[in-house]
């Protein structure tokens, strides 16, 4: 699927909300300190699943400049992540080579999403409607891309941007 100019254009208007996610983000990295973050709901029987294998390329080539990523698995859409943690886990490292951290399973929609997705989704005004939902965190912005967004070059490229 090609990129979505207006999905791209979504992002927080609050300064509030941005500073607190990026503290946020800061924490969930052991304090690295970051210019991008990457913050994606996951779920291992899902058709994007092969989608792991491009944000691992992205964290890998890109680390080095300040992209994290952060997976969260979900089991909120077609009860696609079943298993717990330590089964997730051995799936994401041994099938796609997954190195950037993964977050405990947790709800990603409604009341009982944690508090980093509550955020995310008030900040874009979207809330994830299936797995592999990105938002794209900068210093200074926050972006949400639908799980049809493909890890690409056209991606990539867009990412870079936000790098130094």
């Amino acid at each position: 699927m090609a990129f979505d100019e207006q999905e791209w254009i979504r992002q927080t208007s609050s300064d509030t909300i941005q500073a607190e996610l990026t503290e946020t983000v800061s924490q969930l990295l052991n304090g690295y300190t970051f210019n991008t973050a990457i913050i994606v709901n996951t779920a291992s029987e899902c058709g994007f699943t092969p989608q792991y294998e491009g944000l691992q390329h992205l964290f890998l080539k890109h680390r080095g400049e300040g992209l994290y990523v952060i997976g969260q698995p979900s089991n909120n859409f077609g009860g696609q992540e079943p298993g717990a943690d330590p089964q997730i886990k051995a799936f994401c490292t041994g099938r796609y080579g997954v190195t950037f951290p993964l977050l405990p399973k947790a709800d990603v929609v409604g009341d009982s999403a944690t508090e980093l997705f509550k955020a995310l989704a008030e900040a874009t005004g979207q809330e994830p409607k299936w797995n592999f939902h990105k938002y794209v965190v900068t210093k200074d912005k926050i972006y949400s891309f639908s799980h049809f967004q493909a890890i690409n070059e056209e991606f990539e490229t867009l990412l870079t941007g936000t790098l130094p």
